[in-house]
C-alpha cells in the first residue's frame, strides 16, 4: 500500500531517449493468494465463517447441535449472487462504523465482512473480481490432495459411508518417469508441480479400473479434462461457458458420492469445493488461470530459500 498510492498518482522518471522527464504511474490491478490469505487481504470472515466465500453471497449452513465449525453451502448453481464492489465496501464500512464491538461482530457474521480493507483505497482494484480463487492452490494444494485422502480412506476420519470409493493402500503407485514422489505415502514432498503432472498424465494410467465402481474414475475423468480446458494459454468466451457447465456437474457429482447428503459427513464439503463454482468467474473477470496463479513465486522462493543463512 505504501509504494501502490504514490505510484497511482504517479511519480518522476527520467526519459533517457527524450532527455526529459515524465509522470510514470503504475496500478495495481490483481491480487494472488490462497485462501486463507486472500480472506485476510479482502478482510473476510474466511472459510469458516457463516458467509465463507469470498466472491458470492452464499450463507452456510451449520449442522443443528454439532460441534463442527464447518458450514455446509447450499448447493444450487443458479443462485450464487456475486458480490459487487460498491455493496461490498458499504457492508465494509458499516462494520467499521458500528456503535460498539457487539454490533460489529454481528454484522461482520451477517456479511462475512470484518472491515474496510486496505487496498479498497488503491481505484485501480475491484473487489472481488481483483482477487480470483487461486488456481494452484486451489486444484493441487486441496481438491486433489483430498480426493487421494478420501480414496485412500484417511480424510478426517471418514469411512466410505453408502459408497465404495476406497483404493487398496498400494494402489496408486509411486514412481514414473523422473521419479515422482509417492502421492500416497510421501504427501510432504509433492509440489504443486508433482500433483498437477500426477493429475493430469499419470492418475489417469494408473487408476483405471481400479475402483470397484468406474463412476468414480469416470468423475475423475471429468475432472481432468476440466483442467486441460482451464490450463489453455487462451479460452474463449464459449470454453468458459463450458467450464462453468462441466464444473457444476462436477460439483453436483462430487458431492452424491462422497457427502452423501449426510450431515455428519459435512468435512468433505469444505469452502474449496465450493470455489470449484467460481473458477470460470474468476477466469472471465481476470484472464486464463496462469495469469494469476501462484507458480512464479513459489519457484522464486524455491530458489531463494537454499541461499537464506541465520
Amino acid at each position: 500500500m505504501g509504494m501502490g498510492m504514490p505510484l497511482a498518482v504517479g511519480v518522476w522518471a527520467f526519459d533517457v531517449l527524450e532527455s526529459a522527464l515524465f509522470t510514470l504511474r503504475a496500478y495495481l490491478i490483481l491480487g494472488s493468494s490462497d485462501i486463507p490469505a486472500m480472506s485476510l487481504v479482502m478482510q473476510m470472515k474466511g472459510h469458516n465463517g457463516h458467509a465463507p466465500c469470498c466472491m458470492c453471497e452464499i450463507v452456510g449452513v451449520r449442522i443443528p447441535g454439532g460441534h463442527n465449525p464447518c458450514h455446509y453451502m447450499p448447493l444450487d448453481c443458479n443462485k450464487l449472487p456475486l458480490h459487487q464492489h460498491d455493496q461490498m465496501l458499504s457492508q465494509a464500512h458499516e462494520v467499521q462504523s458500528a456503535p460498539n464491538q457487539t454490533s460489529a461482530e454481528q454484522l461482520a457474521l451477517k456479511y462475512g465482512i470484518k472491515g474496510v480493507p486496505l487496498l479498497s483505497y488503491l481505484p485501480s482494484m475491484q473487489f472481488p473480481a481483483s482477487f480470483p480463487y487461486e488456481f494452484m492452490h486451489l486444484i493441487w494444494e486441496n481438491v486433489m490432495k483430498n480426493l487421494v485422502l478420501l480414496w485412500k480412506g484417511e480424510f478426517k476420519g471418514l469411512d466410505t459411508g453408502q459408497e465404495s470409493y476406497e483404493l487398496g493402500k498400494n494402489t496408486i503407485p509411486s514412481t514414473y518417469g523422473a521419479s515422482p514422489p509417492n502421492v500416497t505415502t510421501d504427501r510432504m514432498a509433492c509440489t504443486a508441480d508433482t500433483w498437477s503432472f500426477w493429475t493430469l498424465y499419470i492418475g489417469p494410467v494408473v487408476l483405471r479400473h481400479k475402483f470397484t465402481k468406474e463412476k468414480y474414475y469416470k468423475h475423475f475423468i471429468d475432472l481432468v479434462k476440466i483442467l486441460h480446458v482451464c490450463l489453455q494459454f487462451e479460452l474463449s468466451a464459449d470454453d468458459i461457458q463450458t467450464v462453468c457447465r462441466w464444473l457444476e456437474r462436477w460439483v453436483l457429482s462430487y458431492e452424491e458420492m462422497y457427502y452423501q447428503h449426510d450431515p455428519c459427513r459435512i468435512n468433505t464439503c469444505p469452502v474449496t469445493i465450493h470455489a470449484l463454482l467460481h473458477v470460470a468467474d474468476s477466469i472471465e473477470a481476470t484472464g486464463p488461470v496462469w495469469t494469476s496463479w501462484s507458480f512464479p513465486i513459489e519457484h522464486f522462493c524455491g530458489q531463494l530459500q537454499p541461499v537464506i543463512r541465520s
